[in-house]
């Protein structure tokens, strides 16, 4: 078994890129366009997330959001918010598995065989990859949670303001 191998908090900067620079690999590409449609309307009216990427000379790769790479190429968007990270071949590997076991997207199998990767080649333990999995999985709920209450504080300040703190107070 190799050497235990963490998940790498390689240094990173925000930048806006222009969509036609960034490659999305193959295991990133939806298996199918059926929610691309209600997810760019989603973009449109909600903004775009950041990707994460990776800097690959002149252009950049595809860590992880395929989907929202594909709905924002669908809602028009020539331009997206990305996170470059500065990361080894190995790093973006891991990276890339665990962003990718974190989403509904993945199927049962991919799922057995993104785990089984980071057990056998990263010295990973079923209890790491729960962990790391489940706290950045809750991580986006709050954070998802944190921008509706912002959108109910901006239509409705005095009823956003009764659920913020019914919500802080749990």
């Amino acid at each position: 078994m190799k050497k235990k191998f963490a998940l790498p908090t390689a240094e990173s900067e925000q930048k806006v890129i222009s969509v036609n620079r960034i490659d999305c690999p193959p295991e990133l590409v939806p298996a199918d366009d059926g929610g691309r449609k209600e997810r760019a309307a989603y973009i449109l009216v909600n903004g775009m997330p950041e990707l994460p990427v990776r800097a690959d000379g002149r252009r950049y790769r595809l860590l992880a959001g395929g989907a929202d790479f594909f709905a924002a190429k669908e809602a028009g968007r020539t331009d997206v918010p990305v996170r470059v990270y500065r990361f080894s071949e190995e790093e973006a590997e891991v990276f890339s598995a665990v962003e990718r076991l974190k989403t509904d997207s993945v199927g049962a199998m991919e799922g057995a065989y993104l785990m089984k990767r980071l057990i056998s080649d990263y010295g990973w333990t079923q209890e790491d990859i729960a962990r790391m999995t489940a706290e950045l999985v809750q991580r986006r709920e709050i954070r998802q949670i944190n921008r509706q209450l912002h959108a109910l504080l901006e239509k409705d300040p005095l009823t956003g303001a009764r659920n913020q703190a019914a919500f802080y107070s749990r």
